[in-house]
């Protein structure tokens, strides 16, 4: 299977979605009583995770990089010059 590069803007739209719909759920769903210090350990948490994945998606970007400057004959592919 061929890998395909990243689209940052489809992912970013598609997190935004789930975290709408993930919400609006939660809120119809659950009844939760947090204390106002609960919500700063929650939004902790949360970005956390928001850090995480923007660390995984800069990999890949930084990785697809110098895949394509590679194909391309890039700086990478040139012997070393001996002399």
């Amino acid at each position: 299977m061929k890998k395909h590069p990243l689209d940052l803007l489809s992912l970013i739209f598609g997190l935004v979605f789930l975290l709408i719909a993930g919400l609006w759920t939660v809120h119809r769903t659950v009844d939760v009583d947090l204390p106002p210090a609960g919500w700063f350990v929650a939004g902790g948490l949360i970005l956390v995770g928001l850090l995480g994945i923007g660390s995984i998606v800069r990999g890949v970007l930084r990785g697809d990089r110098t895949a394509v400057e590679s194909e391309h004959g890039g700086a990478d592919t040139q012997p070393p010059v001996q002399g």
